[in-house]
């Protein structure tokens, strides 16, 4: 399914398995934009942050969706939130 993201910078649309965890979403992001660590990344849907164990189908994440993609300064990534 397509899957369309907002950041900073613009917005851009991935292909993403239905049953996909929040972590393999953050990962194809990564693999696409290597400016964008994946613990430094923070996905938002609906009004709240996804979980990296959970999946697609846990946050009702759908054809079309749109999740907002944020982006920490790799300075704050270095420990643990």
């Amino acid at each position: 399914m397509d899957v369309t993201f907002e950041a900073r910078n613009g917005s851009f649309t991935l292909e993403v398995w239905y049953f996909a965890t929040v972590k393999q979403i953050k990962e194809m992001i990564y693999k696409r934009y290597r400016h964008f660590p994946v613990r430094a990344q923070r996905l938002v849907f609906q009004g709240k942050e996804l979980e990296d164990d959970r999946n697609t189908e846990h946050y009702g994440i759908i054809q079309g969706s749109r999740i907002v993609c944020l982006d920490l300064p790799e300075s704050l990534t270095m420990y643990p939130l």
